[in-house]
This record gives C-alpha cells, sequence and structure tokens, in this order.
C-alpha cells in the first residue's frame, strides 16, 4: 500500500484525525517524512508547517511518548509522537500529531474582547460614578466642613444648601438647624449678658456702653443722668428676703418705664435704676426726678403687707459733670447718696 500525502488524507476524511499528521520512519539514525496529511496542501503556507522536523531538531533520533509545546514560525502548537505497529523486518515509523493552539482559542478571542469591552464599560462607569460622587456628596460634605470651620471662627452664617431627601440632605438640615440652636443660644447668652434677669432691663455694663456711645457723637451736647434709688430695699431684703425683693424692683421697673419714655432706662444696682435723658437741660431733669418720685412714693402692696420704697433720685448733667459715660454715672451715685442722707 503506498502511503503518502494522498493516503494520509483520505484517512483523515474518514476518522477523526487531526489536521496536522505526519508519518515518519526512522533511517540511519534520523527520521524521514514519509507522508503529510491535508495541512500539506493547504493553501497558505503558514498552514502547510510541519512538526516532525521541529521534534527531530529538539529531541534526535528519539521522539518523546508525550505531548510537547512547539513554537513553529512564530505560532505554538502541542505536538506528540507516536509509534506505530510494525513488522520485525519494517523501520520504525511514528505518526507525528499536532493541534495548533492559536487555532483552539480562537472561540474564545471573541469571549475575551466582549470582557475587555466589558472591563472598558466598567472602567468607564467607575470614572463617571466617581465624577457623579465628588459632585453630589464630596462637595456638600466640602461646603459643609467649611461651614464648620467658619462657625469656629465665629461666623454662624449656614451655607444655602439645596434640598436633598438622601443622607446628605438629612446631615446638611441637621447642620442648620444646628447652627440656628447655637444662633438662638449665643443671642440668648448676648441678652442676658446685657441684662437685668429679675426686671429685664439692660444692666449698669449695658447701660454704661449705650451712654458713652452717645456721648462719643458729640461731647459737648446735654444730656442728664438720673440715678434711681430705693433707700427701704436693703432693709425688704434682710427682713423679707430676696424673693419679695424681686417682685418689688419688677413692680419698680414697671412704673418706671411709661414715664422715661426716650430715655434709656437700666438697672444699675441691686437697688439702683439709672436714666439717661438725651438732649435734656438741668431743668427738664429735675422735672423727669420728681415724676419718679412721686410715681415711686406709692407704696408696693401685697395680699398681706405693705412696704415703702422711699425713692431718691441724684442728677448728673453732661458736659457739665463729665463727659465720660463712668463719670457721669459715678457723680449721679454721689448726688443719689446724698439725697438720701438729706431725708
Amino acid at each position: 500500500i503506498p502511503v503518502d500525502d494522498t493516503l494520509l488524507t483520505q484517512l483523515q476524511r474518514q476518522s477523526a484525525l487531526p489536521k496536522r499528521i505526519e508519518l515518519a520512519t526512522l533511517s540511519d539514525g534520523h527520521w524521514r517524512i514519509l507522508a503529510q496529511g491535508s495541512a500539506a496542501t493547504a493553501a497558505r503556507e503558514e498552514d502547510r508547517v510541519r512538526l516532525a522536523p521541529a521534534l527531530m531538531a529538539r529531541y534526535g533520533a528519539k521522539m518523546p511518548a508525550q505531548s510537547v509545546l512547539l513554537t513553529v514560525q512564530g505560532r505554538e502548537y502541542v505536538a506528540q509522537a507516536i509509534d506505530l505497529s510494525r513488522s520485525k523486518n519494517s523501520a520504525p515509523v511514528a505518526a507525528v500529531l499536532g493541534y495548533s493552539v492559536d487555532a483552539a482559542l480562537q472561540p474564545y478571542r471573541s469571549v475575551g474582547a466582549a470582557w475587555a469591552l466589558l472591563l472598558g464599560f466598567g472602567l468607564l462607569a467607575g470614572l463617571v460614578g466617581t465624577w457623579f460622587i465628588a459632585r453630589s456628596v464630596s462637595r456638600p460634605l466640602e461646603s459643609l466642613a467649611d461651614a464648620a470651620r467658619r462657625i469656629a471662627a465665629g461666623d454662624d452664617s449656614a451655607p444655602p444648601m439645596r434640598e436633598r431627601r438622601d443622607e446628605i440632605g438629612q446631615l446638611s438640615g441637621a447642620f442648620a438647624h444646628m447652627v440656628h440652636a447655637l444662633r438662638e443660644r449665643e443671642a440668648r447668652i448676648r441678652h442676658q449678658a446685657g441684662h437685668d434677669l429679675v426686671t429685664g432691663l439692660p444692666n449698669r455694663m449695658a447701660a454704661e456702653a449705650a451712654l458713652q456711645k452717645a456721648l462719643e457723637v458729640d461731647a459737648s451736647a446735654r444730656a442728664a443722668l438720673l440715678m434711681i434709688g430705693l433707700a427701704r430695699l436693703p432693709e425688704i431684703i434682710n427682713t423679707m428676703g430676696h424673693v419679695v425683693s424681686d417682685r418689688l424692683m419688677r413692680d419698680a421697673a414697671a412704673r418706671l418705664l411709661p414715664i422715661a419714655g426716650e430715655g434709656f432706662i437700666a438697672r444699675a444696682t441691686d437697688d439702683e435704676f439709672s436714666v439717661f435723658l438725651p438732649s435734656a437741660t438741668r431743668s427738664e431733669a429735675v422735672r423727669m426726678a420728681l415724676r419718679f418720685v412721686e410715681v415711686l412714693s406709692e407704696p408696693y402692696r401685697e395680699a398681706e403687707f405693705t412696704l415703702d420704697l422711699a425713692p431718691a433720685v441724684g442728677i448728673a448733667l453732661s458736659p457739665m459733670h463729665g463727659a465720660e459715660a463712668s463719670a457721669l454715672l459715678r457723680r449721679a451715685e454721689v448726688a443719689l447718696i446724698g439725697a438720701i442722707g438729706s431725708e
């Protein structure tokens, strides 16, 4: 039977032999190719590769019994040499089977391309998601952090925030509520720092600041400072306690406020009120002092007792008695002591 390329190609068609099959015989210690399958008649030169020479070049006369990986003409092949049965007088014959690695991977290249496309799309989606997170999460948080730094520096103006229904919106709402609460608390503390807790009138410190501010506008302008004292109040405190004295001082403040008009009235000490009358002359100050004495001369009454207040007024005039708030307050108090002592 002539063993040639035609016979080997016919055997390939009738069986499951691979595309690349070669028959080689050992002659004089060298392998010689007897026939090659359908690859010998392939149209392309790269498809007409021979695997047996590559095996011979690597392993010599002893063909490998296990499959090996060969690189022929820049392509990878899995090759295996199988000894064929023969008669004792026949030369050794081996069938070299070859499988192209590139051809085996060809069906998976589209899968690899699809995965590469999905990976690229995932990276693009990640970049878009990162940009969205930076815009919708990081920027509002940075704005809140900047507002927190401004609040720590003393600026309690809350930043304008867009209405959101997510966690960032809840955080910004809580932050705005906190800023509002801080603003109210600070306003309450400032009010308490400058006002008397019993009567609600400005205290001595606030009165002195307002008086100094008014005098700085025009130091030569006429003004009067009246210091109103209740001489009996220390005795009332000693005998009846601070609860009654607090109610008495609230009643006295309520009597003085309608008469003071545009004058700035404050509680100067525990038993004294001060009234600043801008642009008032000496006669106007005396007339106002008499009205204060008259309204406070009415005894303070509760259900079971009646208390006499013993009011007195000391007057200091600007700029005659001083052009600064502290000087006017001091001299008005001296005048009040003199008025109480003369009674």
